[in-house]
This record gives structure tokens, C-alpha cells and sequence, in this order.
């Protein structure tokens, strides 16, 4: 229920009511605007604050929007380094099966054998950088994104107390 507090217009002295949470009015009689409760001033003053908080809200959302883009952009390196590991491993294993192939020559089978071992090490390093890269990028992805989050919730509660 909406309760209501009474106001006289400055213009043409009319007896008005007003809702209590409204500090700006109209008057019924003659149509003037004017300010209850407090003064021009300090309702213009405390609009002012109100879009400079609504500008910086704004610039927090578009610099969580810009981070969150460029780790994006650095996520592509590390995929592709995990990409490579495990073409290597998967050339790994081919060379195993062609070690056991039965047209392989048994003076052959040390060299394959030891390419298998090194493709199988290569792949191994690269897909653990891969792995550990991108660890470290969602690591900064949900730093970045908590602590502006944080800041833009605060800055929203000021908003809509004010």
C-alpha cells in the first residue's frame, strides 16, 4: 500500500498529496514541477552522482567484457599445443603397430622402437604444456571475472539504494 504525505504547490499554493518515496512533483492544479522534501540542489546533485555511478557500472561491465575476451584470445595457443600432443601420441601408436607389423624386419624393430619411445615423450610434454596452460588461463578467467563481479555488485546495490 502506497501511503502519501501532503504538499502544498509553491506556483499556485494547491493542496496536493503526494507519495512518500516521490521527491519530485507535479501539481494537479496548474501542472508546475517542484521538488519535496529537499532542494533543487541536492536533488540534482545527487542525479549527478547517480550517472557518474551508472557511467562507471557501465565501463566495469565493458572492462570485465574486454578481459574475458582477450583470455579468450589467449586460450587459442594452448589448445593448439594440446591439439599437436595428441596427434603426436596418436603418430606414437602408429609407429608401435607398425613395430608388430609381420613385414617388419627384425633389424628395423630398434629404431622403430626407440621413435615410438620418443613420439610417445614428445606427445606426453606437449599435452601436459597444453593442459597446465589452460589450467592457468581459467585459473585467471574465474580471478578476473569474481573480482569484477564484486565490483559491479556493489556498485549496483549503491545504485538502487540511492
Amino acid at each position: 500500500m502506497v501511503e502519501f504525505r501532503p504538499a502544498v504547490c509553491p506556483r499556485c499554493g494547491g493542496n496536493i498529496q503526494i507519495p512518500t518515496h516521490i521527491d519530485k512533483a507535479i501539481c494537479t492544479y496548474c501542472g508546475a514541477t517542484f521538488f519535496v522534501g529537499i532542494k533543487k540542489e541536492e536533488f540534482e546533485r545527487e542525479k549527478y552522482f547517480r550517472d557518474e555511478k551508472s557511467r562507471y557500472l557501465n565501463s566495469l561491465k565493458w572492462e570485465r567484457e574486454n578481459k574475458m575476451q582477450n583470455i579468450n584470445k589467449k586460450k587459442i595457443l594452448p589448445r593448439i599445443v594440446l591439439l599437436f600432443g595428441v596427434l603426436v601420441l596418436l603418430f606414437g601408436v602408429i609407429v608401435v603397430f607398425t613395430c608388430f607389423a609381420p613385414t617388419t624386419e627384425a633389424y628395423s624393430l630398434g629404431p622403430l622402437i626407440i621413435c615410438a619411445a620418443i613420439t610417445f615423450s614428445v606427445g606426453i610434454i606437449f599435452v601436459a604444456i597444453g593442459i597446465s596452460q589452460l589450467s592457468k588461463l581459467k585459473k585467471q578467467w574465474i580471478k578476473t571475472s569474481s573480482e569484477v563481479d564484486e565490483k559491479i555488485k556493489k556498485l549496483e546495490k549503491e545504485l538502487i539504494g540511492v
